[in-house]
């Protein structure tokens, strides 16, 4: 009767703790233990005891095990540097703005000149479609313009362009495949025959631009001393200042004193009123009696 008993309590001591332990999910070697410590049952096999956890160094204590620690010596900063992928040349990644153009001179496309920006940059009516060129290898003195200043000889050179090849037939050695930064084809521009860059810098009128590489620049380098030497154009100093200067917009002429002067970006110097007369100016009625 003892034993019954002893047993059904054993049982219910075990059905309370078991069904309460389980809900608080304790592991069930601790369950174990405490049955057998509890309910008279045989005692369990004793638990492995759990490692403290480690203490987390301090900030202090961190700094100075940085601190002590020896620094990279040179061979194996070198080794680090040596494994590292290196950066690709800046010829390999290209240069946008300033592009090799061609080895070998591409064939001439004829076109006809619609418009002349300053002294070296122009746009030409292919037949292909319009494009903006800028002469290869040569660099004119810069007009006034909403972004830039003009500089000495600027709106000279710009005038005597426009006058040369506005409307004219002309031929593009140039890759139009290839543009710079601005969107610009390089490349040789030829009227009559004859290279318009190197008429530039052999009147004094340009230097060479000192960036782009192109098979012509050893030509252009020696026609550009040839030209400092003379102390023509530009290595000759200011340029004599124009006898009329017209209105590219109004198309009309005046004086250099005029009070109805244009902005100094819509001028257009001549050195005769024959020359300015056959360009299409007709003269201002106040300042040159025009009618």
């Amino acid at each position: 009767m003892s034993e019954a008993r002893g047993g059904s309590a054993s049982a219910g001591c075990a059905d309370g703790y078991l069904g309460d332990m389980w809900r608080r999910a304790v592991r069930p070697g601790l369950i174990i233990a405490i049955l057998g410590a509890s309910c008279g049952g045989p005692a369990a096999p004793a638990l492995p005891p759990v490692a403290p956890a480690a203490p987390r160094p301090s900030r202090a204590a961190t700094a100075v095990a940085q601190a002590s620690s020896p620094a990279p010596t040179p061979a194996a900063t070198a080794a680090t540097a040596r494994a590292a992928p290196a950066p690709a040349p800046e010829a390999a990644r290209g240069d946008r703005r300033f592009p090799a153009p061609f080895e070998r001179e591409p064939a001439p496309i004829r076109g006809r000149v619609a418009w002349v920006a300053d002294g070296d940059t122009l746009d030409i009516e292919l037949p292909s479609g319009k494009v903006r060129v800028r002469l290869l290898g040569v660099d004119t003195p810069e007009k006034e313009t909403e972004h830039t200043k003009a500089e000495p000889w600027g709106p000279e050179v710009g005038a005597i362009v426009a006058r040369r090849l506005r409307g004219a037939e002309v031929e593009l050695i140039a890759d139009l495949a290839k543009r710079d930064a601005y969107d610009r084809v390089l490349g040789y521009v030829h009227l009559d025959g004859e290279d318009v860059g190197a008429w530039l810098l052999a009147q004094g009128y340009a230097d060479v631009f000192r960036i782009a590489d192109h098979p012509r620049r050893a030509r252009y380098l020696a026609l550009q001393g040839a030209a400092r030497g003379a102390k023509r154009g530009l290595w000759g100093g200011a340029p004599a200042a124009p006898a009329f200067i017209g209105n590219r917009r109004s198309k009309l002429l005046h004086a250099p004193g005029c009070r109805w002067l244009p902005a100094e970006a819509n001028r257009e110097p001549f050195d005769s009123r024959e020359a300015a007369t056959r360009a299409g100016y007709t003269p201002h009625r106040e300042c040159l009696g025009g009618g």
